[in-house]
């Protein structure tokens, strides 16, 4: 509950993207768990120093290995944020992985629509 879950982030972020470039999805998506665990929306909430501008980005990588696996269903199976405003950079990959997953699944008016809704998360 500190500045430096940073660091662990940090660490965790290096360890799935090693586990995604040698094509190991178990360990990649344990990894996410691990590192969304570490990131308890209390310690988002801190103001002062702003702990979301500095943490909330990572909690978005479980959707950058569902991606590169090609875990289409489990990427349309996730939940929105109950606050974009906190998860910004969630909320909008979320949206981005989910065009990916509809586009790739032939579902184009489908990921359109979330291009649009990506797009809206940047106003």
């Amino acid at each position: 509950m500190n500045f430096y879950t940073l660091y662990r982030s940090h660490n965790y972020h290096f360890k799935i993207y090693g586990a995604m470039f040698l094509g190991q999805s178990r360990t990649a998506l344990e990894t996410a768990s691990r590192l969304e665990e570490s990131i308890p929306e209390e310690l988002l909430r801190v103001e002062s120093p702003p702990m979301a501008d500095w943490l909330e980005g990572f909690l978005a990588m479980r959707v950058h290995v569902l991606i590169r696996f090609g875990r289409w269903a489990e990427i349309l199976a996730l939940p929105m944020p109950s606050d974009p405003r906190l998860y910004c950079v969630t909320t909008a990959m979320l949206h981005y992985a989910r065009g990916v997953a509809y586009s790739a699944t032939g579902a184009t008016v489908e990921a359109e629509a979330e291009r649009e809704l990506a797009a809206f998360c940047s106003l």
